[in-house]
């Protein structure tokens, strides 16, 4: 009988010790080849008409070329446009967020994420929260970063945290 407890106990050890040493990790973190200098505007979401919050949308661009660029008057753009980009050798990412308070610094990942096979673009942002009278106010914050060229069939997530 106890040379069956150590049987079993030497497998259950050996099958714990098993570890698969060619899978990659969840997140690979890639790195920023350039950050772009934010843009932001602060307003009171509560006193904007339906049309004037229309002009505050949350989207994520995935720039591959000059030809990619959205033609939206209401997202600025236009600076990132007379930027000299190679798109041969990279790619814009362009994100708009509106961030409750406002926004005091920020921190920017890009990573590869291998379980869901798709890139993602994540900011963090170190917020000043307003007092209950004034939960209104809001910060619209555009952040913009150059990687290397990605595919142009890659999904790329645009997340954040605050």
């Amino acid at each position: 009988m106890k040379y069956i407890q150590l049987l079993i106990l030497a497998i259950v050890g050996l099958l714990c010790s098993c570890n698969n040493k060619t899978e990659p990790p969840l997140y690979l973190k890639i790195p920023i080849v350039t950050e772009l200098e934010p843009q932001s505007k602060i307003f009171n979401w509560g006193e904007l008409t339906s049309e004037e919050k229309r002009q505050y949308p949350l989207r994520g661009f995935v720039i591959n070329s000059s030809e990619d660029f959205p033609n939206e008057e209401n997202l600025a753009m236009k600076d990132l446009q007379l930027l000299d980009i190679d798109f041969s050798k990279y790619t814009l990412l362009v994100q708009y967020k509106r961030i409750p308070g406002i926004i005091k610094s920020h921190r920017y990942c890009w990573m590869y994420d291998n379980s869901m096979d798709k890139y993602e673009f994540q900011a963090s942002f170190n917020i000043v929260r307003f007092d209950d009278d004034n939960d209104d106010l809001f910060t619209y914050y555009r952040s913009a970063i150059i990687v290397n060229k990605i595919k142009p069939d890659k999904e790329v997530a645009f997340t954040m945290s605050y």
